[in-house]
């Protein structure tokens, strides 16, 4: 399968670390760290994922 150019491009999982969420009023943050996707309260807990929920392409 190939990637197409929106997935080629995507800044979050070609990225480091960048992130997809943060709530202004908590200290809750969403990230995606290779293919885990990092939700982040007050401790960091994560989800094995296959795919950038971004922009689709496979992790």
């Amino acid at each position: 399968m190939s990637e197409n150019e929106k997935q080629q491009e995507c800044r979050y999982c070609h990225g480091n670390h960048l992130t997809i969420m943060d709530a202004e009023d908590s200290d809750a943050e969403v990230l995606v760290s290779g293919n885990i996707l990092k939700v982040s309260v007050v401790d960091t807990s994560g989800a094995y994922i296959n795919y950038c929920p971004m922009c689709g392409r496979k992790l």
